[in-house]
C-alpha cells in the first residue's frame, strides 16, 4: 500500500471518528445536560488529534484527501428513531473508525498504534456510560456491598490492575484508587488504565481526593477527606452524573456531608 493511500484511509476514518464523537458530545451536552460526559467526549476528541499527529502531519492528510472520488460519498444516512439512537450510532461509527485507524496506522508507525487502541477502549467505556444515564452510578452505589481500597504498595508485586481483576472476580462491587505519594501525571496515567479495566469488569471506580484526576480519567467519582474540596466544588468539576463521597468520623460530620450533597 502506498503512503498516499494509507493517508486517505486514515484521514477518512479520523474525520468519521471526530464527527461521531462530536455527535455524541452534543447529545450529552444538550439532551442529557451531563457536563462530565460531554467533557470526557471532548477530551477524547482532543487526545485523538494528538495521537493522529504521530501518524501524519495535518497537511499531508489534507493533501491526500479526494472527496470527489469517493465511491460512497453520496451514501444515504439511515433514519433514526430518537436522539439517543443518533448518539448510539455516532459512537458506533467512531469505534469502527478508531479500529481502522489503529490497524492501518500500525503499517506506518507501529509504536503509535497503541495510542489508538487505548483511545478505543476509552470510547467503549464512555459508550457504556452514556447508555446507562446519570442515575446508573448512584443505583449501582446503592446496591454495592464490597468496596475495596487499592494502593499499589499493598498489592502483590505492586500490580493494582491484576489485584482489581481478581477482587472483582471475588465479588468486589467498587474500588477506590488511593495513591497519596504519586504525582498527578503518573496517577492520572494509571487511573485511566484502571478506569478502562473497571468499565470492562462492570465495577465502579472512585478516585481518592483528586477530583480533576477523577474527571480526566473517566472514573465514576471521587472520595474527599474532611480537609479536601467542598462537595459542591467537586460536583462542579465532575458534573452531576458522578459520585462524590466524603470521609466522616462522627455523626455530625456524616450529617454535614449529607447536607452538602455527598452520595
Amino acid at each position: 500500500m502506498s503512503r498516499e493511500a494509507a493517508a486517505r484511509i486514515v484521514d477518512a476514518n479520523l474525520n468519521r471518528c471526530r464527527e461521531g464523537l462530536r455527535g455524541a458530545e452534543d447529545y450529552a451536552r444538550f439532551a442529557l445536560a451531563d457536563r462530565a460526559q460531554a467533557a470526557a467526549l471532548r477530551a477524547l476528541r482532543h487526545d485523538l488529534g494528538l495521537a493522529a499527529n504521530e501518524l501524519f502531519a495535518w497537511k499531508d492528510l489534507a493533501a491526500a484527501r479526494e472527496s470527489s472520488g469517493d465511491i460512497l460519498a453520496a451514501a444515504p444516512t439511515a433514519p433514526r428513531s430518537d436522539d439517543a439512537e443518533v448518539a448510539r450510532a455516532a459512537l458506533g461509527r467512531a469505534g469502527e473508525a478508531l479500529r481502522a485507524v489503529e490497524e492501518y496506522g500500525a503499517l506506518l508507525a507501529p509504536a503509535a498504534a497503541g495510542r489508538f487502541a487505548a483511545l478505543r477502549f476509552r470510547l467503549y467505556s464512555l459508550e457504556k456510560e452514556l447508555a446507562a444515564g446519570p442515575r446508573a452510578r448512584r443505583q449501582r452505589l446503592e446496591s454495592a456491598r464490597l468496596y475495596v481500597l487499592l494502593t499499589a504498595a499493598l498489592c502483590k508485586n505492586g500490580d493494582v490492575f491484576e489485584t482489581a481483576r481478581q477482587a472483582a472476580s471475588g465479588g468486589a462491587d467498587m474500588f477506590e484508587y488511593r495513591e497519596k505519594e504519586l504525582e498527578d501525571g503518573a496517577f492520572l496515567e494509571r487511573a485511566r488504565k484502571l478506569a478502562a479495566l473497571c468499565a470492562e469488569l462492570g465495577v465502579l471506580l472512585i478516585i481518592n481526593d483528586r477530583a480533576h484526576v477523577a474527571k480526566l480519567s473517566g472514573a465514576d467519582g471521587v472520595h474527599l477527606g474532611q480537609g479536601d474540596l467542598a462537595v459542591a466544588d467537586a460536583r462542579e468539576i465532575l458534573g452531576p452524573g458522578r459520585i462524590v463521597g466524603r470521609s466522616t468520623h462522627a455523626p455530625e460530620q456524616a450529617r454535614a456531608a449529607e447536607a452538602e450533597g455527598a452520595d
